[in-house]
């Protein structure tokens, strides 16, 4: 009976220890990117959309937007990350995604092709983004994160 008990003992610590290991960041964020850049999802009204940030400083909570909504793809490798967006109408009260129009952005992290601070370079059409993509060396990076444009969200009463 006594060695049911320290069983069970065990078992719920170790479970515990789990719980906490994983809510923790003891697993990988599917929405890191490399570095310090992620996606994050910002809700307007009833609608959720994508945007890639960029944290100020390792393991900060602060972090300033990249490439605004609507993020819906992305790629990148040691040196660059490539966006996918669908610009956001900001009229008021419609924040829906204008999908007929899609921009692209590259993001050079390590300032590889640029004498200054690092900056995106975008909103590109398509044609603008496969020539410089062309330059840079970069056209085998494949847009390998896809998000929906948009999701509806409820909000609580």
């Amino acid at each position: 009976m006594q060695n049911r008990s320290l069983f069970c003992s065990t078992a719920v610590v170790l479970l515990l220890l789990s719980v906490i290991f994983y809510a923790c960041g003891g697993r990988k964020e599917p929405d890191h990117i490399i570095g310090r850049y992620k996606i994050s999802r910002t809700i307007y009204g009833e609608i959720m959309l994508n945007e890639l940030h960029k944290q100020f400083q390792d393991n900060s909570n602060g972090s300033g937007v990249e490439v605004p909504p609507s993020v819906v793809g992305v790629g990148n490798n040691e040196d660059f990350i490539i966006v996918r967006q669908h610009p956001v109408n900001r009229e008021p009260g419609s924040y829906m995604p204008d999908t007929t129009i899609t921009n692209y952005y590259i993001v050079d992290m390590n300032n590889k092709y640029r004498n200054y601070l690092e900056m995106n370079i975008g909103p590109l059409t398509k044609n603008e983004f496969d020539s410089l993509r062309s330059i840079f060396k970069i056209e085998s990076i494949p847009f390998d994160r896809n998000y929906p444009a948009y999701r509806k969200v409820k909000i609580a009463d």
